[in-house]
């Protein structure tokens, strides 16, 4: 089983009440961003302008890997805690595994019904990115 497919299953097996506390607990976890890339020269080419938020995003394909990194502000835990649960499921990662990763990812968590459309439009870009489909 994937650690994506576990993280969806983990979502649909909780009532709703739980499922924004468990985004808070991935929001927690995003890992740190690596300096060379936080202070490298081309830093605003990697934000994601589709967001509200200041969501910074990096995306290296290595042997056939994706390694994943994002700076998002600790207020914004919404959106911080959506893109640790994505660098949870895909960071080094096989390519294949983001083929085979649901169009939405929102919907598959059950977490559509409790983002605001404007930050939805955001998370979803950003996860369209992730994918390689956007």
């Amino acid at each position: 089983m994937s650690r994506l497919t576990e993280i969806i299953e983990k979502f649909q097996h909780i009532d709703r009440e739980f499922m924004l506390e468990l985004l808070l607990d991935y929001a927690n976890k995003l890992p740190a961003v690596p300096d060379r890339l936080s202070q490298a020269d081309d830093r605003e080419a990697h934000r994601m302008h589709e967001c509200m938020t200041p969501v910074y995003l990096w995306l290296e394909d290595v042997n056939g890997r994706r390694r994943m990194y994002a700076e998002v502000p600790p207020e914004s835990a919404t959106v911080r805690g959506f893109i640790s649960l994505m660098i949870a499921a895909f960071d080094d990662q096989p390519l294949v595994e983001f083929e085979k990763a649901p169009e939405d990812l929102l919907a598959e968590t059950g977490l559509l019904p409790m983002i605001g459309m404007n930050r939805r439009q955001g998370l979803q870009a950003i996860y369209r990115k992730v994918l390689g489909r956007g």
